[in-house]
């Protein structure tokens, strides 16, 4: 009778092929790698709200200008009048964005969307109840 654990399977595997396995972990780290920079670049678009303003809060709409790298988002969000929103987050290596946007004056929002191709699209919602889409595109 053979018998075979996975222990020394393993171990002879590794024995007789310890580069092709060293090969595959660095040819997988790399290719994760090239995943994200292929959304590298700056990226432009706005921020809608779908209510309406009332007496109590005025959701608006918002111009966004973000710098992706590695997988890191950064930028500006202008909302008007001189006042902007500073934009951080990550995106995936399969496109999904997920970003915070805070201010001076206890504002917080947070953007979840996807990257497809050059163009990008998704939803926000903010700690005073509005909410709305966003949508951006490559430069």
């Amino acid at each position: 009778m053979l018998y075979i654990t996975c222990y020394s399977l393993k171990e002879k595997l590794m024995k007789k092929f310890p580069t092709l396995i060293t090969l595959f972990a660095i040819l997988t780290l790399f290719l994760a790698g090239c995943a994200l920079q292929a959304f590298d670049g700056v990226w432009t678009g706005d921020m809608i709200s779908v209510q309406e303003d009332t007496e109590e809060k005025a959701c608006g709409a918002a111009d966004l200008n973000l710098t992706i790298s590695n997988g890191k988002i950064e930028g500006i969000a202008s909302v008007g009048y001189g006042y902007e929103l500073t934009v951080k987050g990550v995106v995936t290596n399969d496109g999904q964005i997920k970003a915070e946007l805070w201010g001076d004056d206890d504002s917080e929002v947070v953007l979840t969307g996807l990257i497809n191709g050059n163009t990008a699209g998704g939803t926000w919602n903010d700690n005073l109840g509005c909410f709305g889409t966003f949508e951006l595109s490559q430069k």
